[in-house]
């Protein structure tokens, strides 16, 4: 649309805004068993492990499926990843399942687990094993038994929705070998 972005430039304003349009038609899908009753968010691949996060963090509750996905090709390349994961993700939007997960590849993985790994890979995100929730494979979508089952008494008005974030803040990984100068300077980062 004339109005898309590029990922990299993706934030947490965008996220609540699609935030919003969730928790505003949560309640327009009749949630019957057999019923296409979840949502599919397409984004970039650049800040997709950030928007499943943000997602998660606004939505904690969440009874249905809000399922991530892009592609690391054009839909419109041959040879591109996005059909497949489109179809993926449209199944477990369909499936048994709650919560903000993450459909890419051929692995359903958790939301706040989520990892970018590759640039140029159709295998471009990983998560520990623990966090897999299911995957697509030659019979259909398989949800694992750890897999949130959905919640069928959280309706729109049960639903919690945080749409607060701070700008500003950054993530800085700790190891014992980071130097003390670092440390510093990140924390005198404005």
């Amino acid at each position: 649309t004339e109005h898309a972005i590029d990922s990299t430039n993706g934030r947490w304003p965008y996220w609540v805004t699609i935030g919003n349009v969730i928790k505003r038609l949560y309640e327009d899908f009749n949630d019957t068993p057999g019923g296409i009753n979840g949502f599919v968010v397409a984004g970039g691949t650049d800040t997709m492990a950030h928007l499943t996060a943000a997602l998660k963090y606004i939505m904690p509750n969440v009874g249905r499926p809000v399922i991530t996905t892009g592609a690391q090709t054009p839909i419109f390349k041959p040879g591109t990843d996005a059909e497949a994961n489109i179809y993926f993700s449209l199944g477990v939007a369909a499936a048994d399942l709650s919560g903000v997960h993450q459909a890419f590849g051929n692995v359903l993985r958790e939301g706040l687990h989520v990892h970018k790994v590759r640039d140029r890979n159709f295998m471009a995100f990983d998560t520990p094993a623990g966090y897999q929730l299911g995957e697509f494979n030659s019979e259909g979508i398989v949800l694992f038994d750890n897999a949130p089952r959905r919640n069928r008494y959280v309706t729109g008005r049960e639903l919690e929705f945080y749409p607060k974030f701070r700008d500003g803040v950054k993530v800085v990984r700790l190891s014992p070998g980071t130097r003390s100068a670092s440390i510093l300077h990140d924390a005198l980062d404005p």
